[in-house]
């Protein structure tokens, strides 16, 4: 297994369960607000934690991603977009978050356990 991969799946399994943990009590129209003006929502960082892992197992691993991982997790469209910004028009489901940090999950642990 790549150690620099390995490493960096239990950093951010590490994050994952506390922020999930932090989040699990608030409401999908929570986690779509803007906290305070001009913020990202939370379910906008939430997504982000599937794109740094979609794009760190791309530069680790030299293996692109599913592209429809990346447009589920609004890959480079919601949080900080280097080009132009294309967030849900709606708030998300709750466990559509789940789904999409749990497929950039599965992806990783597949590739670091060989």
């Amino acid at each position: 297994m790549n150690d620099r991969l390995k490493l960096m799946s239990y950093m951010l399994e590490d994050i994952r369960k506390v922020t999930l943990s932090g989040i699990s009590h608030l409401s999908k129209e929570q986690l779509f607000s803007e906290p305070l003006k001009g913020e990202f929502p939370i379910g906008a960082y939430l997504l982000h934690f599937a794109e740094c892992e979609i794009s760190w197992l791309e530069i680790l691993s030299g293996a692109s991603q599913p592209e429809d991982l990346k447009q589920k997790a609004y890959y480079d469209k919601w949080f900080d977009p280097s080009g132009s910004s294309d967030p849900p028009s709606s708030p998300p489901e709750i466990f559509y978050y789940l789904d999409v940090l749990s497929a950039a999950r599965k992806i990783l642990l597949t590739i670091c356990r060989g």
